[in-house]
């Protein structure tokens, strides 16, 4: 009969390793691939919300009136889309009031956040648009959206949260759904790992047996 030699041993241990190491990159691939498409996704629901948002920016300028005394009791959206109207770099009006109330200029009350610089730039530039900006590094991003009014020359802006833009789009529910199926996956890979050793080694002893002198 054969005898079990290092060689046969050593097999054993490539095979295993390349089990493994296919498993691992199946395993990190799928999480790669996961937040990737978090990513994709979730820039799709802000570019929707923004969309939202400038239609509701249009709603506004045709029916607030920048002069009303307190523009809370006229505009029903005040907590998840905060407005905000300039009158040329003013603000004169709005329902954020710790920045109201301090009658300074936009690019005084946002001047020191995080992509302000790109803010304003596109503000002078174009009509209407939305982009992020962040207090600081650990504060929640905002999303600002504007709408130049030029008959009389008026800009209507909302500054809202992204998260609870994200979560009225449908983002924070999809994104649940896809980070349980990417545990399901793992889970099922590390099953398939687990699987794949038991019968290698089951496999092993099988020879180990088979060989074994008499």
């Amino acid at each position: 009969m054969g005898k079990n030699n290092p060689a046969q041993y050593r097999s054993l241990a490539k095979k295993i390793s390349k089990v493994e190491l296919l498993l691992l990159f199946a395993l990190i691939m799928m999480w790669v691939l996961t937040y990737a498409w978090m990513g994709v996704k979730r820039s799709e629901h802000l570019e929707t919300m923004s969309s939202l948002q400038q239609q509701i920016l249009l709603l506004a300028k045709d029916s607030i009136d920048p002069d009303t005394h307190d523009l809370r009791q006229v505009w029903p959206l005040g907590r998840t889309f905060p407005l905000l109207i300039l009158r040329g770099s003013l603000i004169v009006n709005g329902t954020m009031d710790e920045i109201t109330r301090a009658s300074q200029g936009f690019q005084e009350a946002f001047g020191n956040y995080l992509n302000a610089d790109v803010l304003f730039t596109e503000m002078s530039r174009s009509k209407s648009g939305s982009t992020w900006i962040r207090a600081d590094q650990i504060s929640e991003r905002q999303r600002v959206t504007w709408l130049h009014s030029r008959e009389d020359g008026l800009t209507f802006v909302i500054v809202a949260h992204e998260k609870p833009l994200l979560a009225l789009s449908g983002y924070t529910g999809y994104s649940f759904v896809l980070m349980l199926c990417a545990v399901l996956g793992s889970a099922l890979l590390l099953m398939a790992l687990i699987w794949a050793l038991s019968w290698m080694r089951l496999s092993a002893v099988k020879g180990l047996v088979q060989n074994k002198p008499s």
